[in-house]
């Protein structure tokens, strides 16, 4: 039930909270020197830069994923179904909307303070923030873990049935037939300036390994490269190149380059 901070250069510890009531599960985010916590105990924490207790707020049920802020509010999602906006000035929740089922991911903004989320309800909803509703809510073939991505006008999402989805923020309708990947899909696609770079777990009987895919914006699968072991988190940039950390095998670092080739992995001595 520790929350820990790390020195980002000596690898030491700076502090360790270890009060909260559950397990962490969401990584924090920091507004204006403040850490916002949320914890699967449904309560949310805000600790001084040094890792003492704010205070703690009760929100809902248990909370998996980052909270997001447009400065004013803190974004969090439950798995009781609901996404709430926590007002920062108040320290109160302002509002809440429910969808079909348990959001183990977060939310994702756009610049006209639209969210997007999935759900365990195999769904995924459009919530304006202004007027405090749910503007589109579309059905996928399976439970979608992560986060959804903003590319513009358009919105990529994976779910656990292996489906690659791209629909139109404004509307919610696809812009191309989903593409059937190999295997569930439970981390936020990469925004690139060429393609969308995506990750797979892998099937379950492991015969069929994680694999990245690079997807162009008009659904066309430009490459795709097998990596030993399951992919269940995003990938991310560094640089000129693609990273994913995979599980369940010896490496916990692989790069790729922009055109799918692997540069190097990492594997920490024993």
């Amino acid at each position: 039930h520790s929350l820990t901070s790390l020195d980002s250069v000596r690898g030491t510890v700076n502090w360790t909270f270890a009060d909260a009531e559950s397990a962490w599960l969401a990584a924090p985010t920091v507004v204006d020197e403040t850490i916002y916590a949320p914890n699967t105990d449904g309560s949310l924490y805000a600790l001084h830069l040094d890792g003492s207790l704010r205070w703690k707020k009760e929100i809902g049920g248990a909370m998996w994923a980052a909270p997001i802020s447009d400065g004013e509010m803190l974004y969090i999602t439950s798995l009781d179904h609901s996404l709430y906006a926590f007002d920062l000035s108040t320290q109160e929740t302002a509002w809440s909307v429910s969808v079909k089922g348990a959001i183990p991911g977060g939310a994702s903004i756009d610049e006209a303070g639209s969210l997007y989320l999935g759900s365990f309800g195999s769904n995924v909803a459009r919530v304006d923030s202004a007027s405090q509703s749910i503007v589109w809510d579309i059905s996928v073939p399976g439970w979608v873990w992560d986060a959804p991505a903003i590319d513009g006008e358009m919105l990529y999402v994976g779910d656990l049935q292996g489906n690659f989805h791209a629909f139109n923020t404004s509307n919610g309708t696809e812009i191309f037939d989903a593409l059937k990947l190999n295997a569930p899909v439970t981390g936020t696609p990469l925004v690139l300036e060429d393609f969308i770079v995506v990750g797979t777990e892998g099937s379950a009987d492991e015969t069929d390994p994680g694999k990245a895919y690079a997807i162009d914006r008009e659904g066309a699968i430009l490459w795709q490269q097998t990596i030993t072991g399951k992919l269940y988190t995003a990938p991310v940039q560094g640089g000129d190149l693609i990273l994913f950390a995979p599980m369940e095998t010896d490496a916990v670092l692989v790069a790729l380059d922009h055109d799918g080739r692997q540069v190097w992995q990492f594997i920490p001595e024993k």
